[in-house]
């Protein structure tokens, strides 16, 4: 299963079409249960997402779940350790599947090779199997995975933002031997935003929002499989990141998943280039 759960929604408001706001701690649970009857295995998280880790830690179950955790950014290398340390309690897990730098541009500054240092003594301490960074793009990827040994790269990735896709890029990651998870795929929610309500800093999206209509219907299919198709099928994807706000929309996101793995149609028009619309820190 290449689909783990994003955790922000469950600690924070977060997303442009989220109208329902945080979800609630029950129904966090429900979510929870229903992703591993699905077989989600893992979650992402970070100790920057309000109070979603100590809700995650409260989840009465037997089950484990793996989770990629994230330091954050304003935290120092001499403080890493404990950063992780609380996290871990607050997961109540003995140890995360992997754990990032939040935002890659901190490995490249100045003080970066500290910083780097302080996310291996993580994997050497044993408070993590594997190590990794959250960057913006496949060039920011490139850029580190050039002058640091990583385990995984997140980076975002979505119907209309498909520079994952660039071979030069997968034949990298492939000799990096580096894991990929993506994550945005609902671009903060904006590609499920009708024409009408689409905001003026996205209004370069309208045509793509149009076409992306249209195709659903020429192929008889959802909106939502044909998102999640191109990452669903491509080899050098591991994880998709998603979020859900209740246990039905997991449901339908789930539905999806399966459907957009039967799919072979080439999507490569609903692509763009534009930095403003891919990433979601200029709106």
């Amino acid at each position: 299963m290449k689909l783990a759960l994003g955790s922000v929604q469950f600690g924070l408001d977060y997303g442009i079409s989220n109208t329902t706001g945080k979800v609630s701690t029950s129904e966090v649970y429900q979510l929870l249960d229903s992703a591993w009857q699905a077989g989600i295995t893992a979650i992402d998280t970070a100790s920057s997402y309000g109070d979603s880790e100590k809700i995650l830690g409260n989840y009465q179950s037997p089950r484990l779940f793996n989770y990629l955790g994230k330091i954050s950014p304003e935290c120092p290398p001499d403080r890493y350790i404990e950063e992780a340390e609380q996290s871990i309690k607050d997961l109540n897990i003995k140890s995360f599947e992997a754990i990032s730098v939040h935002h890659g541009s901190i490995l490249l500054k100045e003080n970066g090779l500290a910083h780097y240092q302080a996310l291996a003594a993580l994997k050497t301490a044993g408070m993590t199997n594997k190590i990794g960074c959250s960057v913006y793009s496949p060039a920011e990827a490139i850029e580190l995975l050039n002058q640091y040994p990583l385990d995984m790269i997140q980076l975002p990735a979505s119907i209309f933002d498909q520079r994952i896709f660039d071979e030069q890029f997968i034949s990298f990651i492939q000799e990096k031997n580096v894991e990929l998870h993506i994550r945005s795929i609902f671009l903060q929610g904006a590609v499920f935003l009708s024409q009408r309500n689409v905001p003026d800093i996205l209004q370069r999206l309208s045509p793509k929002l149009a076409l992306l209509e249209r195709l659903s219907l020429q192929y008889k299919t959802s909106k939502l499989a044909l998102i999640m198709a191109p990452f669903a099928n491509n080899p050098s994807v591991d994880k998709i990141i998603i979020g859900c706000v209740s246990k039905a929309q997991l449901e339908e996101n789930l539905a999806a998943y399966h459907t957009a793995k039967s799919l072979n149609i080439d999507l490569s028009e609903l692509a763009i280039d534009d930095e403003t619309i891919l990433n979601p820190s200029k709106w």
